[in-house]
């Protein structure tokens, strides 16, 4: 990995601090001047660490900072199963071991 990919996730990142209302990954691969599939692998791992939140808004995916490390990110990590409920007791997620 060179020092210039090193440098893409922290410029994402500052780019997003900048547009709290979040972007797309059209939007972000012109800002940081790279393909759109490069940019849209970055925003993946990003996601996934939990440093980024997507959500969907018609066909588009907005990505914007994340404030909270997210669940679903952590559901296949252990050994237990685990179920998410809503406030209706119905159930939202389960993870593999579950």
């Amino acid at each position: 990995m060179t020092e210039s990919e090193k440098l893409i996730p922290e410029s994402i990142r500052n780019i997003l601090r900048k547009y709290p209302k979040g972007l797309t990954i059209t939007e972000l691969s012109t800002h940081i001047n790279i393909n759109r599939n490069s940019t849209a692998r970055y925003l993946d791992v990003l996601q996934i660490l939990g440093q980024v939140e997507m959500r969907k808004v018609g066909p588009a995916k907005l990505y914007s900072l994340s404030q909270r490390v997210p669940v679903g990110a952590m559901l296949n990590l252990t050994q237990d199963g685990i179920l998410i409920y809503d406030s209706a007791l119905e159930v939202i997620r389960v993870n593999d071991n579950f």
